[in-house]
């Protein structure tokens, strides 16, 4: 299919989780490993495990998986209902745990082996720029969240009526509070297996577009967060576990916010597209040192999309771009393939050009450099419509060849080949 299944493919996985946690060989040393884990964690982890199996439990008596759509007795974890729950369900939590602990041990062996191979840096992990509002952490520690607001962002060039990406904020008074423990501890525990780490969104650092629940992103407004007691804890996380910082600074930037993201040595965002002058796109060889190049992200199209301009037809069909938008991006588009050519010569073919683009992007001065699989694969659809939630299958797109197979596909092998003349480390 060339769709993934998304909940066909976690009900399979599932099935054999529990039969891998039934058959686990426990001895002594697993099981203290175990035990570290588990006192590693807390109390957050135990909590965490404890709503993951209330949940298998509500959707298996049909019941939502987020705890809005539970009774009312079990919305709130400090209750004798749930205390009960725990009780009774020891071995369906052990499970959650065990599940938590083998992904801990995954991530680890992959960064301990990409290091083994010369990769300085080895795994970039992520932090996201809010949690869902019916997860774990808004019923877990529900002080610390504000779910009644969703962030989003305003109305812009891309999406007219703003977006709503229905994830809910950390909350700031809850930050000063902690004085910003919180953020800490999401920044420690991601980076306790990887090198550097991705914010989502970094401008969250200093202000969030938050939407009343059922509104529209229209009607949302900026709360402000406090910059310099997150940009200290920043620094104290990214010291302790010598890891670089990468912050996703697209959209609507603040002004000034780059500036200081230059002066803290934050590892910005410089996009093929968005770099430009009066005169056309602007030469990598002046983009910061402490940057990130590449040629567009998750939420853009892929690079032969965007060459086949499909991402204007997709806009114009969801409603998100009207028939004059259209015309004008396409216009504009038209004269960005043109200018495009002047640089890597003249050819209609995105599978030719998308090589030449990377190697031209790779003689930047950015410290680091990206290049996307759906790139290098020649995937035309885009992985995810930033605004949408049902109206496109965001995440859903199969990569056209098994992932044993990628470093042997032609493609990958041009751009690989490419990249490596231009940056060999």
């Amino acid at each position: 299919a060339p769709l993934l299944d998304v909940v066909g493919v976690a009900r399979l996985k599932e099935a054999v989780l529990h039969r891998c946690f039934d058959r686990f060989p426990w001895d002594a040393g697993s099981r203290a490993a175990f035990e570290r884990f588990r006192r590693l964690g807390g109390e957050a982890l135990q909590a965490h495990a404890l709503f993951e199996a209330l949940s298998a439990s509500m959707v298996a008596g049909g019941s939502g998986a987020g705890w809005p759509a539970w009774p009312a007795e079990l919305r709130t974890r400090q209750i004798p209902e749930v205390a009960g729950f725990a009780a009774r369900e020891r071995a369906r939590i052990d499970y959650e745990l065990w599940l938590q602990w083998q992904a801990d041990l995954q991530l680890a062996l992959v960064q301990e082996r990409a290091r083994a191979a010369g990769m300085r840096i080895g795994l970039c992990l992520d932090l996201a720029v809010g949690a869902a509002s019916d997860g774990s952490a808004t019923w877990t520690e529900p002080n610390l969240t504000v779910p009644e607001l969703s962030i989003g962002a305003p109305p812009d060039a891309f999406n007219a009526d703003g977006q709503d990406w229905g994830l809910a904020p950390l909350s700031p008074v809850a930050l000063v509070r902690e004085e910003g423990r919180p953020f800490s501890e999401m920044l420690a525990a991601v980076l306790r297996r990887a090198g550097a780490v991705r914010i989502d969104h970094v401008m969250n650092l200093a202000r969030l577009w938050l939407v009343p629940r059922g509104r529209s992103a229209r009607d949302g407004a900026y709360m402000r967060f406090p910059l310099r007691l997150l940009l200290a804890r920043l620094a104290e996380e990214s010291q302790g576990a010598q890891a670089m910082i990468l912050g996703e600074d697209l959209g609507t930037v603040p002004e000034g916010f780059r500036a200081l993201m230059s002066a803290r040595r934050l590892h910005g965002y410089r996009v093929f597209y968005f770099e430009r002058t009066s005169r056309g796109f602007r030469s990598p060889r002046r983009w910061p040192t402490d940057g990130i190049a590449c040629v567009g992200t998750h939420d853009m199209p892929t690079f032969t999309g965007w060459w086949r301009a499909l991402d204007l037809d997709l806009r114009r069909d969801l409603g998100l771009l009207n028939d004059e938008g259209w015309q004008e991006a396409s216009s504009a588009r038209e004269k960005d393939r043109g200018s495009l050519r002047k640089l890597l010569g003249t050819s209609d073919d995105p599978a030719e050009l998308s090589p030449r683009l990377h190697a031209y992007l790779a003689a930047s001065r950015c410290r680091l450099m990206a290049m996307q699989l759906e790139d290098a694969l020649g995937v035309a659809e885009q992985i995810n419509l930033p605004g949408t939630v049902d109206a496109y299958p965001n995440w859903r797109h199969r990569l056209p060849v098994p992932v044993e197979s990628i470093a042997e596909h032609p493609g990958f092998r041009a751009h690989a080949e490419g990249l490596r003349a231009v940056r060999p480390r």
